[in-house]
């Protein structure tokens, strides 16, 4: 088993690539509301929810990875 925090990094991880692909750049116009956009999604302390999502998926038999990437297919 893994370590909680090893665990956790991973995850955070994989949410934080996924809400990146979704966001556009920062240099993308309006640049002022698209900076705003990835400073709220992507600041600290808004993955526990995400992560205990992951979490419950595996304990139900889910890949992690297979299911972010269906995410991203579906979105």
């Amino acid at each position: 088993m893994k370590p909680l925090d090893d665990y956790w990094r991973e995850k955070r991880a994989l949410v934080d690539a996924a809400l990146d692909a979704h966001l556009p750049p920062s240099a993308t116009p309006p640049a002022i509301i698209h900076e705003a956009m990835r400073y709220a999604v992507l600041g600290g302390g808004k993955r526990v929810r995400p992560i205990l999502a992951i979490a419950a998926a595996e304990a139900c038999g889910a890949d992690s990875t297979t299911l972010m990437k269906q995410i991203a297919r579906s979105s």
